[in-house]
């Protein structure tokens, strides 16, 4: 009688299966325990580091493969190999996705990226703020007090002079004794025949070449329209040819009026070669955009009796709907803005000196 063949005892499943062929069809049989430690070991020794690329997958899959045509041991060490790989896949794509976000040449592109975002968006608030400036059929306007990028937009917005050629400069005075009050007569009849409206206003600031530099500096630093309800940038120069915005504050809204500096006339002793004497004057131009049409003159001076006067001085007519409707007010708004500048001055030449500013006004 034939022996029977003994049979293997069971053995547990492990986590790696095994392919194996018997009688030339594939069964799934388990690996012997005792060989599986070694070779999950072996596994993960020659597993390595893991690859950063994505494309070292198919190196290792390739590697497999080829080991899994040799023995039983061999083809159990590809499978475990296969499994660790399929398990630190999604950890492999994030590592390798961090590596290469963390590089110098891959920042620097985020970077830029950010920046061109940033520029986007603030040129997107820029033409929001300017889409909301004029909404007044060319009426610069501001629900609050205007920032410096509405006022540039303002200004880059506007056009040139919304007066006649002939007229630019008609303000400046071409001698010292053109300030006299003959000589300003006959010069405001021009203008007013030419349908001006002429406003002027004197005040008498103190006397000496000290009081006339600090009415000078005012000046200089805007220190006469710094009003509250009305103002200008502090550091807009005195030059010819800056475009600056006068911010006006009318009820509710801010009214931007843009402007740009036409002449500035600095003289330090008169045409006839004394000593006493000197007149610093600058004006400003109405460009496209402005309520008015116009000049406006602001002029400190040292006349030969030694007395330091300063004086607002200004031809203008509508430009806008809404300056034609409400031009008495208008007026009146003008006479009121070049008092208040006045005292301003005066209030800035008092901090600046010693003795106390008389403060006499005289307006026409």
């Amino acid at each position: 009688m034939a022996r029977r063949p003994a049979r293997d005892p069971p053995t547990p499943q492990t986590c790696a299966p095994a392919v194996l062929a018997v009688s030339g069809r594939p069964r799934v049989a388990a690996a012997p325990p005792v060989a599986a430690a070694p070779l999950v070991a072996a596994g993960r020794a020659a597993a390595g580091p893991p690859p950063l690329e994505l494309g070292a997958q198919e190196q290792i899959c390739s590697r497999g493969r080829a080991l899994g045509s040799g023995g039983v041991e061999a083809r159990l060490f590809a499978e475990v190999f296969a499994f660790r790989l399929r398990c630190r896949l999604p950890e492999l794509s994030t590592r390798a996705r961090r590596r290469r976000r963390s590089s110098p040449a891959s920042s620097s592109i985020v970077q830029l990226a950010s920046s061109v975002r940033r520029s986007l968006r603030s040129e997107q608030r820029s033409t929001e703020q300017q889409r909301r400036s004029m909404a007044w059929g060319g009426l610069f306007l501001s629900f609050s007090r205007p920032s410096q990028e509405q006022q540039k937009s303002c200004l880059a917005a506007a056009g040139g002079f919304n007066y006649d050629a002939p007229l630019h400069g008609a303000s400046k005075p071409k001698l010292i004794t053109s300030l006299t009050a003959e000589a300003a007569e006959a010069g405001d009849r021009v203008l007013i025949e030419r349908g001006f409206f002429v406003n002027r206003s004197r005040v008498l600031v103190g006397s000496g070449a000290a009081i006339f530099h600090h009415a000078k500096s005012a000046l200089l630093s805007w220190k006469h329209l710094s009003l509250g309800w009305a103002n200008v940038e502090t550091d807009t120069p005195v030059k010819v040819g800056t475009r600056f915005c006068i911010c006006y504050k009318e009820l509710i809204p801010w009214v931007m009026l843009p402007l740009q500096v036409a002449y500035v006339n600095d003289s330090i002793s008169n045409p006839a070669g004394h000593e006493k004497g000197g007149i610093f004057a600058f004006g400003s131009s109405t460009l496209q955009g402005h309520l008015l049409a116009g000049e406006e003159r602001f002029s400190v001076q040292l006349d030969e009796d030694d007395r330091v006067w300063y004086e607002v001085m200004s031809f203008s007519k509508p430009a806008h709907i809404l300056s034609r409707l409400c031009y008495p007010y208008v007026q009146l708004r003008q006479r009121h803005f070049a008092r208040q500048s006045g005292q301003a001055l005066l209030r800035h030449v008092a901090s600046r000196s010693s003795c106390p500013a008389p403060g006499t006004t005289h307006a026409d």
